[in-house]
């Protein structure tokens, strides 16, 4: 997911997209009993030391997307 440039913009019309492309979020595939493994990438759900990993990396993420935004508001 792209992030957002300022206060305004919103990832609304990003996630909207997203169901509409038919992709299914990491949430759903566990709800389903499924697991997520990128054969690219090194993101695994079939662990729990994995899930962690995921979730640390998706919280450093919204941490710089914070960060961007509040720089951009200072500029």
């Amino acid at each position: 997911m792209r992030g957002v440039s300022t206060d305004e913009q919103g990832t609304d019309p990003q996630l909207d997209e997203l169901p509409a492309a038919g992709c299914a979020t990491i949430e759903q595939l566990e709800e389903a009993g499924a697991h997520f493994r990128s054969l690219r990438d090194p993101i695994d759900t079939t662990t729990p030391q994995a899930v962690f990993s995921l979730q640390v990396l998706g919280a450093v993420a919204q941490l710089e997307r914070a960060l961007i935004a509040e720089r951009t508001s200072r500029g």
